[in-house]
Protein backbone atom coordinates (compact mmCIF):
# COMPACT_ATOMS: atom_id res chain seq x y z
CA UNK A 1 0.00 0.00 0.00
CA UNK A 2 1.59 3.05 -1.28
CA UNK A 3 1.24 6.42 0.49
CA UNK A 4 1.04 9.99 -0.40
CA UNK A 5 1.08 12.61 2.27
CA UNK A 6 -0.01 16.48 1.51
CA UNK A 7 2.03 18.86 3.85
CA UNK A 8 0.21 22.43 4.49
CA UNK A 9 3.58 23.61 5.78
CA UNK A 10 4.33 27.88 7.49
CA UNK A 11 7.28 27.15 9.24
CA UNK A 12 10.00 24.67 11.68
CA UNK A 13 12.28 23.56 9.15
CA UNK A 14 13.46 21.31 12.01
CA UNK A 15 10.09 20.06 12.79
CA UNK A 16 9.20 19.51 9.00
CA UNK A 17 12.22 17.14 8.54
CA UNK A 18 11.86 15.05 11.37
CA UNK A 19 7.96 14.73 10.00
CA UNK A 20 8.82 13.99 6.74
CA UNK A 21 11.10 11.08 8.24
CA UNK A 22 8.43 9.90 10.03
CA UNK A 23 6.01 10.00 7.05
CA UNK A 24 8.04 8.37 4.45
CA UNK A 25 11.71 6.88 5.61
CA UNK A 26 14.41 5.92 3.72
CA UNK A 27 14.01 2.89 1.29
CA UNK A 28 9.78 2.86 1.55
CA UNK A 29 7.25 2.87 -1.37
CA UNK A 30 5.14 6.13 0.39
CA UNK A 31 5.93 9.88 -0.53
CA UNK A 32 5.49 13.18 0.59
CA UNK A 33 4.73 16.54 -0.85
CA UNK A 34 5.20 19.41 0.67
CA UNK A 35 3.18 22.90 0.30
CA UNK A 36 5.19 25.69 1.99
CA UNK A 37 3.82 29.20 2.22
CA UNK A 38 5.54 31.66 -0.02
CA UNK A 39 5.97 34.20 2.30
CA UNK A 40 7.42 31.93 4.73
CA UNK A 41 11.17 31.73 6.25
CA UNK A 42 10.55 27.72 5.48
CA UNK A 43 9.97 28.05 1.69
CA UNK A 44 12.78 30.27 1.68
CA UNK A 45 14.73 27.48 3.40
CA UNK A 46 13.36 24.58 0.68
CA UNK A 47 14.38 26.76 -2.08
CA UNK A 48 17.96 27.23 -0.89
CA UNK A 49 18.35 23.50 0.26
CA UNK A 50 15.73 21.14 -1.00
CA UNK A 51 15.55 17.81 0.04
CA UNK A 52 18.09 15.68 -1.51
CA UNK A 53 15.38 12.48 -1.97
CA UNK A 54 13.38 13.66 -5.06
CA UNK A 55 11.75 10.27 -5.07
CA UNK A 56 10.59 10.60 -1.53
CA UNK A 57 10.11 14.33 -0.73
CA UNK A 58 9.07 16.75 -3.23
CA UNK A 59 8.10 20.35 -2.69
CA UNK A 60 5.49 22.37 -4.78
CA UNK A 61 7.86 24.91 -6.86
CA UNK A 62 5.42 27.28 -7.16
CA UNK A 63 3.50 28.27 -3.95
CA UNK A 64 0.94 30.53 -3.05
CA UNK A 65 0.85 32.72 -0.25
CA UNK A 66 -1.43 31.69 2.56
CA UNK A 67 -3.74 33.38 4.69
CA UNK A 68 -5.23 30.96 7.19
CA UNK A 69 -9.41 30.43 6.70
CA UNK A 70 -8.82 32.29 2.86
CA UNK A 71 -9.34 30.81 0.09
CA UNK A 72 -5.30 31.18 -0.45
CA UNK A 73 -5.54 28.49 2.07
CA UNK A 74 -7.67 25.85 -0.56
CA UNK A 75 -5.30 26.89 -3.52
CA UNK A 76 -2.77 25.35 -1.60
CA UNK A 77 -4.68 22.00 -0.95
CA UNK A 78 -5.39 22.05 -4.56
CA UNK A 79 -1.51 22.78 -5.85
CA UNK A 80 -0.87 19.29 -3.32
CA UNK A 81 -3.72 17.51 -4.66
CA UNK A 82 -2.88 18.21 -8.39
CA UNK A 83 0.87 17.11 -8.08
CA UNK A 84 -0.29 13.97 -6.41
CA UNK A 85 -2.40 13.09 -8.72
CA UNK A 86 0.40 12.57 -11.19
CA UNK A 87 1.39 9.60 -9.13
CA UNK A 88 0.24 6.17 -8.44
CA UNK A 89 -0.77 5.64 -4.53
CA UNK A 90 -3.78 4.11 -2.44
CA UNK A 91 -4.31 6.68 -0.29
CA UNK A 92 -3.48 10.72 0.77
CA UNK A 93 -3.25 11.94 3.65
CA UNK A 94 -3.82 16.21 4.07
CA UNK A 95 -1.80 17.16 7.53
CA UNK A 96 -0.44 20.02 8.79
CA UNK A 97 3.66 20.65 8.61
CA UNK A 98 3.33 20.72 12.61
CA UNK A 99 1.32 17.82 12.82
CA UNK A 100 2.87 14.16 14.84
CA UNK A 101 1.27 10.64 14.11
CA UNK A 102 -0.24 9.40 16.81
CA UNK A 103 -0.04 5.45 15.37
CA UNK A 104 1.96 3.73 13.50
CA UNK A 105 2.59 3.32 9.63
CA UNK A 106 1.42 -0.80 10.50
CA UNK A 107 -1.41 0.50 12.56
CA UNK A 108 -2.98 3.03 9.74
CA UNK A 109 -2.73 0.30 7.07
CA UNK A 110 -4.71 -2.27 9.15
CA UNK A 111 -7.28 0.10 9.86
CA UNK A 112 -7.73 0.94 5.93
CA UNK A 113 -7.42 -2.59 5.17
CA UNK A 114 -9.90 -3.55 8.29
CA UNK A 115 -12.83 -0.81 6.33
CA UNK A 116 -15.75 -2.60 4.75
CA UNK A 117 -16.01 0.65 2.69
CA UNK A 118 -13.86 3.35 1.43
CA UNK A 119 -12.71 5.89 4.08
CA UNK A 120 -12.51 9.21 3.32
CA UNK A 121 -11.66 11.52 6.24
CA UNK A 122 -11.80 15.48 4.17
CA UNK A 123 -15.06 16.50 3.25
CA UNK A 124 -14.07 18.22 -0.26
CA UNK A 125 -16.77 20.35 -1.59
CA UNK A 126 -16.03 23.01 -4.03
CA UNK A 127 -17.22 26.45 -3.12
CA UNK A 128 -17.76 25.45 0.52
CA UNK A 129 -18.14 28.70 2.78
CA UNK A 130 -15.74 30.64 0.28
CA UNK A 131 -18.58 33.64 -0.27
CA UNK A 132 -18.41 34.10 3.72
CA UNK A 133 -14.24 33.58 3.68
CA UNK A 134 -14.76 36.22 1.46
CA UNK A 135 -15.61 38.60 4.04
CA UNK A 136 -14.31 37.44 7.06
CA UNK A 137 -10.26 37.14 8.12
CA UNK A 138 -8.63 37.66 11.32
CA UNK A 139 -5.10 38.71 10.76
CA UNK A 140 -3.91 38.85 14.44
Amino acid sequence: MRMIYLVLAHEGRPQLDALVERLAPAGGLDMVIVHADRRSDLWRSLREDPPPDTQRVEVIQNPVSVRWGHWSLQSAIILLIERAMEFEFDYAHLVSGSDWPVVSRQEIVRELDASQIPLCYIEAEFGREEERMQRFHIDA
